[in-house]
């Protein structure tokens, strides 16, 4: 075979955008023709064809800049954060482009630059497991899965890919960490004030005194819970006082909408998160974390006079009715022993399959407390049955080896003196959130919502991506 044939062939970055430059002229052809045909038989839809040029565009230029592309599709998550029934036109074209996204990055690893992809034994615990989901849903069909319950869990689960693209940003450089942080605390900031403005327009349609005392926003907690630990964490080491300053503010938004939820799983959590700072941390800085955790309280507190003065009163007593009531809940909350409940009918169906699992999708049945009547439907609120159910003591295995070894890649990162500070910071940040999580993972099941799945990858990328990073640069300066 001649070189040029070859060079044509070769699964080369240069040639894919050798046959993609023909692809284009190939598609600006076809374009053509299609708005002709358009203008001539459907001409209500020519105002369209500006949006999709730009789209296009847009998409060119993004993909041929994979560590931008990787960056706009994790803040562009913003974009199906919210709640609503059934498929929004977002959430369709968001799912296409971050599969798009993680498609072009895997495909150009494997086949293109013939990279890796296992780097550390946390690397091969999570694309095993990825690829074992992925597998299950053939006995998960046997097992009376719907295709479409497959799809939806399997997009969610697909979540967890990020974590391999963000993890070769973070082991690349520290600007990869920073970026990837900024992202983070852009979901929280976004959420908080997303939240905060559902609560007033809520506390504005009120009719009844209780409506105003249990109000909540519960929604993405979790963007909430973890980004609110890293801000105390990057609060507690700041060395400078305006960078404190900005730390602050951001730390009491995002801990007011944190409140706001009235998740009492997800402030058990950050309550965990916080006692695990205070092992973890220095004697000097045992007292700020005190001090800014009461602090932040008393902050949030004036912030709701300025906010929901007329109200602040019965909202005031209905959080501390929710909070008072932590102890109580497990027996005195129908919607937590309703799981309970769940969970026990979830236990007989893992014993009948307890090795490989029934499979992503596969429904279960139980008597729902709540609405006096048998259920069947596949979400199990309690992470790790669920897991366990579904993808057997093997998919178990592999996510709490995962979690577990991300936990304590965040430490170890933490306690290396020769790392620069920002990945130490990270690190520790990265193994708060991940111990707080494995909390509230009990009674909401971070595997089968987005929001959760994403940030379980990427504070996992960080941990393993700066520990490799800064156990390189160590090696570097000691040369």
């Amino acid at each position: 075979m001649s070189t040029r044939t070859t060079s044509l062939f070769a699964l080369t970055p240069e040639a894919f955008w050798k046959w993609g430059r023909a692809l284009l002229a190939a598609s600006l052809v076809f374009g053509l023709v299609l708005v002709a045909l358009i203008a001539w038989k459907a001409s209500y839809l020519a105002p369209f064809f500006p949006l999709a040029l730009a789209a296009l565009s847009g998409a060119l230029f993004l993909f041929k800049r994979p560590a931008l592309n990787l960056y706009v599709a994790l803040a562009a998550f913003v974009l199906i954060t919210g709640y609503s029934e059934g498929l929004q036109i977002q959430e369709a074209l968001y799912g296409m482009y971050f599969l798009a996204v993680l498609a072009y990055w895997f495909i150009s690893r494997i086949f293109f630059y013939r990279d890796r992809l296992i780097h550390a034994p946390e690397d091969a615990a999570l694309l095993f497991f990825l690829l074992y989901a992925g597998a299950s849903a053939v006995w998960g069909m046997l097992f009376g899965a719907q295709v479409s319950t497959i799809i939806g869990e399997l997009l969610v689960l697909v979540m967890l890919a990020f974590y391999f693209p963000v993890k070769e940003q973070c082991a690349r450089s520290q600007r990869g960490t920073l970026i990837v942080l900024g992202i983070i605390f852009w979901f929280a900031l976004f959420v908080s004030l997303r939240n905060v403005l559902e609560y007033r327009a809520a506390l504005s349609s009120a009719t009844k005194l209780y409506q105003i005392a249990t109000g909540r926003v519960a929604l993405n907690e979790v963007l909430l819970m973890m980004p609110a630990l890293a801000f105390l964490v990057m609060l507690l080491y700041a060395r400078r006082w305006h960078t404190g300053v900005v730390l602050l503010g951001c730390f009491m938004i995002v801990f007011a909408g944190l409140i706001l939820t009235q998740s009492r799983g997800y402030w058990a959590a950050f309550l965990l998160g916080g006692m695990a700072l205070f092992v973890l941390t220095d004697r000097r800085r045992k007292g700020r974390i005190l001090l800014l955790m009461f602090g932040g309280m008393a902050v949030v507190f004036l912030l709701g006079l300025l906010l929901f003065a007329d109200f602040m009163t019965t909202i005031v007593g209905g959080v501390i009715e929710r909070f008072s009531s932590l102890g109580t809940a497990i027996t005195s909350d129908v919607s937590l022993v309703n799981r309970f409940y769940e969970t026990a009918a979830v236990w007989e169906r893992i014993q009948t399959n307890p090795i490989l699992g029934h499979g992503v999708g596969a429904p279960y049945q139980y008597f729902n407390i709540t609405v006096d009547a048998t259920r069947a439907w596949a979400f199990v609120h309690n992470g790790y049955a669920g897991l366990w159910f579904k993808f057997g003591l093997v998919g178990l295995g592999l996510m709490l080896y995962f979690w577990g070894r991300s936990i304590w890649n965040g430490v170890r990162l933490f306690r290396m003196q020769t790392a620069p500070r920002l990945l130490r910071l990270a690190g520790l940040s990265a193994a708060l959130c991940l111990i707080g999580e494995a909390l509230v993972a009990n009674t909401s099941n971070p595997f089968l919502i987005s929001d959760a799945t994403l940030m379980i990858a990427l504070w996992g990328s960080l941990a393993s991506g700066g520990l490799a990073y800064a156990e390189r640069f160590s090696q570097v300066e000691e040369a």
